[in-house]
């Protein structure tokens, strides 16, 4: 994995916390985003996270939100 994104079960490890990355399977934080703020985030960039919106078309931003990302929060 990339520094500063989560790992493959969504809670990152020793490296990405220090550098304060999400936990994407805290439930609590979910709750407060909509698929339209995650989409945003990943398509313009936000906090620290660069932005894809140029390396990935809108549908792959969708799918990625949609299915892969929110599906960290469901397997905790």
């Amino acid at each position: 994995m990339t520094s500063g994104c989560p790992q493959r079960k969504g809670e990152g490890n020793d490296e990405t916390k220090q550098l304060r990355a999400r936990d994407f399977t805290d439930a609590e934080w979910w709750s407060a985003k909509s698929d339209a703020d995650m989409i945003k985030a990943v398509t313009t960039g936000g906090e620290e996270m660069p932005a894809f919106g140029k390396k990935l078309t809108a549908e792959q931003i969708e799918t990625l939100v949609k299915d892969d990302v929110r599906g960290f929060a469901k397997g905790k």
